[in-house]
Order: structure tokens, then sequence, then C-alpha cells
């Protein structure tokens, strides 16, 4: 945090002089009531004069600062801008009274005792000062700490969709070769079949190709694309492979991983919804097997 911060709040050079002097007010606000209660309007009047131009000496010293080295160290020129305005509108207000006014404010005392009351708004503007410094500093943190975490975030959604596409990378590949080693092997013994994979291939790569390049699908574009994988192996299989799809309307949007390959499913359940996902495989009395994605809500 530098300087410029601490006084230009909100890009807004004029707020903290509002601040300042608003702050100067409730300073003097005891002094007004002893003017307003013994009808000394002029000493409340004074009283008011020096803290407004002890707000404004303060914050004009803290401007000069802010061009100087100083500007990256905002406490010290804070602590520095406080003692130089609080002195010299101390010393201004002495001489006004004394000199101009003609008033003697301490009869029979030293000028160093005269100039030592400027500890009272030293104090006050010390306090005020402080505690401006570590509001701001507590907002900058906040700040940093919350673009942080949409940092990591980010990060992790783009770990994530990295990792999901790296295990479609895997996949995909594996499976085209197989199939059209398969394919070509069927054209040799078995022309019709060899057409009918060859067309589920195209089916499936149709439905594949567009989703490489996204990270998530819904369940309905998932199954498509499983429905073109089935019966590309119930092709090479034969009948010892039946199945049917079956999805309620109501979940068909949803997203949802399925993917191919075991180890494949469980990562992108993983990385897609965390340790609350689960592939659940069991076996299917008296024959079969069910496979059972459970994933949080």
């Amino acid at each position: 945090m530098d300087l410029k911060a601490l006084l230009q709040p909100d890009g807004r050079p004029l707020k903290l002089l509002v601040y300042a002097v608003a702050y100067a007010m409730v300073g003097c606000s005891g002094f007004l009531v002893v003017a307003v209660k013994f009808q000394d309007y002029i000493w409340g009047l004074e009283a008011s004069a020096f803290s407004a131009i002890s707000a404004l000496a303060i914050v004009a010293f803290a401007h000069v600062l802010e061009r100087s080295r100083l500007r990256s160290h905002p406490a010290v020129a804070i602590a520095i801008a406080v003692i130089f305005g609080c002195f010299a509108v101390t010393l201004l207000d002495l001489y006004l009274i004394e000199h101009v006014l003609g008033i003697e404010p301490y009869p029979g005392k030293t000028w160093l005792y005269r100039v030592s009351m400027v500890r009272g708004p030293l104090l006050w503007w010390a306090l005020g000062a402080a505690a401006w410094y570590f509001l701001k500093r507590s907002e900058l943190h906040a700040a940093e700490v919350s673009r942080a975490e949409i940092a990591a975030e980010q990060l992790r959604a783009s770990t994530a969709e990295a990792r999901l596409q790296a295990l479609q990378a895997q996949v995909e590949p594996h499976f085209l070769f197989n199939t059209l080693a398969h394919v070509k092997w069927l054209y040799r013994r078995d022309a019709d079949n060899g057409r009918r994979m060859l067309d589920r291939l195209v089916d499936y790569l149709h439905g594949a190709l567009p989703q490489m390049r996204q990270s998530t699908t819904t369940l309905e574009q998932e199954l498509q694309l499983a429905q073109a994988y089935l019966d590309i192996q119930q092709l090479r299989i034969g009948g010892r492979l039946a199945f049917s799809i079956e999805v309620p309307r109501e979940i068909a949007q949803l997203r949802f991983p399925t993917g191919l390959g075991l180890a494949n499913v469980r990562a992108r359940l993983a990385a897609l919804f965390g340790a609350g996902a689960r592939l659940v495989i069991e076996p299917n009395m008296p024959h079969g097997v069910v496979a059972a994605i459970e994933i949080p809500r």
C-alpha cells in the first residue's frame, strides 16, 4: 500500500478531506458545547477554525509528501504530516491570538509552555491517522485475499479442464485406431459388417469431434456417444452384447461425465464434482452388471 491509496480512497481526492474536516469537528465538539453554554461564540468559532485548518494542513502536508520518496512508506509519511500539521497550526493560532488580536491566552507562561498545547491536537490526530491507516490497510488486504481466492478458483477450474482434455486425449486415439483396424479386418472378410461399423464410427466421430474442446457435456450428449460406441462394440462381439439406453427427460440436460474407460470416468467425476462423486459397479443377478454414477446435488 502506498501513500496515494490513503490520500485518494476510491480514486477520489476530496473524499479524505471531507472525512478529515468531519473528524476535526468531532474533536472540537466539546469546546463548542462549552462555548454555546457560556455564549462565548468567538471562542467557539476560533476552536472550530483551528480544528478545520488543522485538517487542511495535515492533508496538505500529506499530499506534499506523496510526491517525495516517502510515498512508498505511508505510515511514516502520515506521522510526519500529522506532526508538522499540528505544530504549524498551533504556531499560527498563537501568533494570531497574541500578535494580531492582542490577547494573552496564558498569562505568565513561557513560550515553550504555550507551544506545548499542541499535545491535545497531536494526540487526537495521531489516533485518527492511525485508525485511517489500519482501516485502509485491512481493506487492501481483504481485496488482495479476494483476488487471490478468485485467481485460485480460476486456476482450479483451468486445471480441471486441462485434466479432462488430457484424459479425453488418452482415450480418443486408442479407440480410433482400434476401430479402424477392425474395420480394415472386416472389409477383408465381411464387407457389409465393415460398412456398418464404418457408419457407426462416423456417427461416433460426428458427435465426439465438436466436444473435444469442451470440458463438460450434457448427459444426453454423452449417452449419444455411448450409443454409437456400443453399436461399434456390438458389431465386434455380436450377440454377446445386448443393451438399451433409457434417459428420464428431467436429467437429460444435466452436466454429466460418462466417457470411455472406468479410470477415465472416475477421473472426470473427481475433476468435475470432487470427492462426493463416484462410479459404483455391481453384479446384476442372475447375470450382467450394473454401473451407477452418483454425484452430489
